[in-house]
Protein backbone atom coordinates (compact mmCIF):
# COMPACT_ATOMS: atom_id res chain seq x y z
CA UNK A 1 0.00 0.00 0.00
CA UNK A 2 1.66 2.92 -1.17
CA UNK A 3 1.91 5.83 1.16
CA UNK A 4 1.26 9.60 0.99
CA UNK A 5 4.98 11.08 1.32
CA UNK A 6 3.49 14.52 1.29
CA UNK A 7 1.48 13.80 4.10
CA UNK A 8 4.27 12.19 5.65
CA UNK A 9 6.28 15.18 5.43
CA UNK A 10 3.35 17.40 6.59
CA UNK A 11 2.61 15.32 9.82
CA UNK A 12 6.17 14.80 10.45
CA UNK A 13 7.23 19.04 10.56
CA UNK A 14 6.82 20.54 13.63
CA UNK A 15 4.75 23.55 13.94
CA UNK A 16 6.47 26.84 14.36
CA UNK A 17 3.87 27.03 17.50
CA UNK A 18 5.44 23.90 19.11
CA UNK A 19 9.27 25.20 18.77
CA UNK A 20 10.47 26.09 22.56
CA UNK A 21 10.53 29.72 22.57
CA UNK A 22 13.68 31.45 22.97
CA UNK A 23 14.74 32.81 26.05
CA UNK A 24 15.57 36.82 26.19
CA UNK A 25 19.04 38.16 27.25
CA UNK A 26 19.46 38.36 30.84
CA UNK A 27 20.13 42.05 32.27
CA UNK A 28 22.76 42.73 34.99
CA UNK A 29 21.02 44.87 37.81
CA UNK A 30 22.73 48.23 37.61
CA UNK A 31 22.97 48.45 41.29
CA UNK A 32 24.98 44.72 40.69
CA UNK A 33 27.46 46.53 38.81
CA UNK A 34 28.48 49.47 40.88
CA UNK A 35 28.72 47.47 43.73
CA UNK A 36 30.96 45.55 41.88
CA UNK A 37 32.96 48.36 40.74
CA UNK A 38 33.05 49.77 44.13
CA UNK A 39 34.36 46.77 45.84
CA UNK A 40 37.08 46.22 43.48
CA UNK A 41 38.53 50.04 43.69
CA UNK A 42 38.20 49.22 47.79
CA UNK A 43 40.71 46.47 47.47
CA UNK A 44 43.05 48.33 44.72
CA UNK A 45 43.38 51.03 47.96
CA UNK A 46 44.05 48.25 50.57
CA UNK A 47 46.78 46.94 48.58
CA UNK A 48 48.31 50.46 47.88
CA UNK A 49 48.10 51.26 51.15
CA UNK A 50 49.79 47.93 52.61
CA UNK A 51 52.43 48.63 50.14
CA UNK A 52 53.60 51.56 51.39
CA UNK A 53 52.95 51.76 54.79
CA UNK A 54 57.03 50.59 55.85
CA UNK A 55 58.00 53.66 53.95
CA UNK A 56 60.30 55.86 55.52
CA UNK A 57 58.81 59.34 56.44
CA UNK A 58 59.56 62.05 53.78
CA UNK A 59 62.33 64.13 54.21
CA UNK A 60 61.03 67.12 54.90
CA UNK A 61 59.76 66.12 58.51
CA UNK A 62 61.98 66.33 60.98
CA UNK A 63 63.08 62.91 62.22
CA UNK A 64 62.79 61.46 66.04
CA UNK A 65 67.09 60.61 65.70
CA UNK A 66 67.85 63.98 64.63
CA UNK A 67 71.26 65.06 66.60
CA UNK A 68 70.33 67.65 69.66
CA UNK A 69 72.18 70.59 69.36
CA UNK A 70 75.54 70.94 71.88
CA UNK A 71 74.98 72.22 75.20
CA UNK A 72 76.26 75.59 75.87
CA UNK A 73 79.58 76.34 77.12
CA UNK A 74 79.59 78.59 80.32
CA UNK A 75 81.28 81.61 80.01
CA UNK A 76 84.59 81.80 82.47
CA UNK A 77 83.91 84.86 84.96
CA UNK A 78 86.81 86.77 84.28
CA UNK A 79 86.83 89.96 86.40
CA UNK A 80 84.50 88.34 88.80
CA UNK A 81 86.01 87.90 92.45
CA UNK A 82 87.26 84.65 93.42
CA UNK A 83 85.07 81.64 95.49
CA UNK A 84 84.90 83.22 99.36
CA UNK A 85 83.65 79.29 100.96
CA UNK A 86 85.87 78.24 103.19
CA UNK A 87 87.33 74.67 102.66
CA UNK A 88 87.94 71.37 103.91
CA UNK A 89 92.32 70.75 103.38
CA UNK A 90 93.44 67.47 103.17
CA UNK A 91 95.01 67.84 106.29
CA UNK A 92 91.52 68.65 107.98
CA UNK A 93 92.49 72.39 108.50
CA UNK A 94 90.60 74.95 106.58
CA UNK A 95 91.41 76.83 103.48
CA UNK A 96 89.23 80.16 102.05
CA UNK A 97 90.74 81.21 98.65
CA UNK A 98 90.12 85.11 99.24
CA UNK A 99 92.35 85.11 102.25
CA UNK A 100 95.23 84.36 99.98
CA UNK A 101 95.07 87.74 98.05
CA UNK A 102 98.20 89.85 98.05
CA UNK A 103 99.98 87.43 95.35
CA UNK A 104 98.59 85.90 92.61
CA UNK A 105 97.01 82.62 92.94
CA UNK A 106 96.45 79.34 90.83
CA UNK A 107 93.76 77.18 91.39
CA UNK A 108 93.94 73.62 89.72
CA UNK A 109 90.75 71.55 89.56
CA UNK A 110 91.53 67.91 89.53
CA UNK A 111 90.68 64.57 90.67
CA UNK A 112 92.32 60.85 90.56
CA UNK A 113 90.10 59.47 87.99
CA UNK A 114 91.41 62.22 85.52
CA UNK A 115 94.29 60.96 83.75
CA UNK A 116 95.09 64.38 82.41
CA UNK A 117 94.95 65.75 85.85
CA UNK A 118 97.37 63.32 87.37
CA UNK A 119 99.93 63.99 84.23
CA UNK A 120 99.86 67.80 85.16
CA UNK A 121 100.59 67.72 88.66
CA UNK A 122 103.94 66.85 89.04
CA UNK A 123 104.48 70.21 86.81
CA UNK A 124 102.42 72.47 89.44
CA UNK A 125 105.01 70.89 91.90
CA UNK A 126 107.45 72.21 90.38
CA UNK A 127 105.51 75.63 89.89
CA UNK A 128 104.79 75.58 93.68
CA UNK A 129 108.78 75.25 94.55
CA UNK A 130 109.43 77.84 91.93
CA UNK A 131 107.54 80.88 92.71
CA UNK A 132 107.44 80.17 96.43
CA UNK A 133 107.17 83.28 98.45
CA UNK A 134 106.11 85.33 95.34
CA UNK A 135 102.58 83.62 94.23
CA UNK A 136 100.48 80.31 95.67
CA UNK A 137 99.70 77.20 94.38
CA UNK A 138 96.16 75.30 95.32
CA UNK A 139 94.68 72.41 94.20
CA UNK A 140 90.88 71.71 94.79
CA UNK A 141 90.00 67.78 94.66
CA UNK A 142 86.14 66.81 92.94
CA UNK A 143 84.39 63.98 92.92
CA UNK A 144 86.57 61.83 94.23
CA UNK A 145 86.89 59.11 96.84
CA UNK A 146 89.24 60.63 100.04
CA UNK A 147 91.72 57.74 100.66
CA UNK A 148 92.15 57.38 96.60
CA UNK A 149 92.97 61.58 96.10
CA UNK A 150 95.65 61.37 99.29
CA UNK A 151 96.98 58.32 97.88
CA UNK A 152 97.88 59.59 94.66
CA UNK A 153 98.85 62.97 96.14
CA UNK A 154 101.58 61.40 98.25
CA UNK A 155 102.76 59.03 95.40
CA UNK A 156 103.24 62.16 93.25
CA UNK A 157 105.09 63.99 96.43
CA UNK A 158 102.69 66.91 95.98
CA UNK A 159 103.30 69.38 98.87
CA UNK A 160 101.37 72.51 97.79
CA UNK A 161 98.23 73.05 99.49
CA UNK A 162 95.18 70.79 98.97
CA UNK A 163 91.48 71.27 99.74
CA UNK A 164 88.22 69.20 98.53
CA UNK A 165 85.49 70.69 96.50
CA UNK A 166 83.73 67.18 96.56
CA UNK A 167 80.27 68.41 94.78
CA UNK A 168 81.87 70.80 92.27
CA UNK A 169 80.65 74.14 93.78
CA UNK A 170 83.67 76.57 93.40
CA UNK A 171 84.02 74.31 89.78
CA UNK A 172 81.01 75.70 88.53
CA UNK A 173 81.27 79.03 90.28
CA UNK A 174 84.33 79.50 87.89
CA UNK A 175 82.92 78.17 84.85
CA UNK A 176 84.45 75.32 84.66
CA UNK A 177 83.00 72.69 82.22
CA UNK A 178 86.06 70.01 81.90
CA UNK A 179 88.79 68.51 84.02
CA UNK A 180 91.23 69.40 84.49
CA UNK A 181 90.39 73.29 84.82
CA UNK A 182 92.90 76.24 86.06
CA UNK A 183 91.40 79.17 87.12
CA UNK A 184 94.35 82.35 87.39
CA UNK A 185 93.58 84.61 89.95
CA UNK A 186 94.98 88.25 90.53
CA UNK A 187 96.73 89.68 93.90
CA UNK A 188 93.79 91.60 94.00
CA UNK A 189 91.55 88.04 94.43
CA UNK A 190 90.31 88.76 90.47
CA UNK A 191 89.70 85.89 87.79
CA UNK A 192 92.13 86.87 85.35
CA UNK A 193 92.00 83.57 83.64
CA UNK A 194 90.08 80.19 83.45
CA UNK A 195 91.98 77.25 81.19
CA UNK A 196 90.21 73.73 80.39
CA UNK A 197 92.43 71.45 79.84
CA UNK A 198 96.12 70.20 80.30
CA UNK A 199 98.43 73.06 80.85
CA UNK A 200 103.11 72.12 81.33
CA UNK A 201 104.89 74.15 83.23
CA UNK A 202 105.39 76.82 80.62
CA UNK A 203 102.14 77.92 80.45
CA UNK A 204 101.49 77.99 83.89
CA UNK A 205 104.80 80.54 85.01
CA UNK A 206 103.56 82.51 81.95
CA UNK A 207 100.75 83.38 83.60
CA UNK A 208 102.14 84.20 86.54
CA UNK A 209 104.65 85.81 85.46
CA UNK A 210 102.50 88.08 83.22
CA UNK A 211 100.00 88.80 86.89
CA UNK A 212 103.36 90.04 88.63
CA UNK A 213 104.60 87.45 90.07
Amino acid sequence: MARDHGAATAASAPHPDDRPAEQPARRIPRGLVVASLLAGITLVVIAVVSLTTGEEEPPTRLQPHAPEPPPPTVAAPVGAPISDLTLETFDGGELTLTDLAGQPLVVNFWGSWCAPCLAEMPDLQRLHERFAGRAHVVGLNVADGEDRARAFARDLGITYALAWDTDGVVLRQVGGTQMPTTVFVDAGGQIVDVVGGILDEAGFADRLEAMGA
